[in-house]
């Protein structure tokens, strides 16, 4: 039986494209950022021989944290992280402030105090491999199945 190693080639990597992104989403999960722009906006793609993976590209600071007294995040990304989950701090006087407001003291927080890195890169190639090299040993062991049962059937 022949295999269409083209035809099978192709199909593992959109099989493994597809378990880049699986394993992103439980990854993002496991330290606290799902439903998060990052994940929102993280996509793989198969280009050729090779795969490329889109993220935010302020994805480095979650992955390897930020120092004390670094320079301030930037504006965009947490202020949409602040709206989305309706985070509001309140003033002396107990009341709301805005948003942008809320950003601002986040923002200076972050740039006294640094954030604590989240490596999660690493744990999705990881995790995908692991899936990966699964798959290339279903797909070796179905096609030595292929092969004895034709030659078993060509002795009868």
């Amino acid at each position: 039986m022949a295999v269409n190693a083209k035809k099978e080639i192709k199909t593992f990597r959109d099989k493994f494209a597809e378990t880049l992104i699986e394993e992103g989403k439980a990854v993002f999960k496991a330290i606290g950022l799902e439903g998060s722009h990052i994940e929102k906006t993280y996509d793989v793609e198969v280009q050729g021989k090779s795969f490329a993976i889109f993220i935010q590209e302020y994805y480095i600071y979650i992955e390897s944290g930020r120092r004390k007294g670094s320079k301030r995040p930037p504006f965009q990304p947490i202020f949409d992280w602040v709206k989305s989950r309706n985070i509001k701090f309140r003033d002396k006087k107990g009341r709301f402030i805005t948003f942008r407001q809320t950003t601002f003291i986040i923002m200076n927080a972050i740039k006294k105090n640094g954030i604590k890195p989240r490596p999660f890169v690493q744990d999705i190639v990881d995790n995908s491999l692991v899936k990966a090299e699964d798959f290339v040993n279903f797909f070796i062991l179905g096609d030595l199945m292929n092969r004895i049962i034709i030659e078993e059937l060509e002795k009868i």
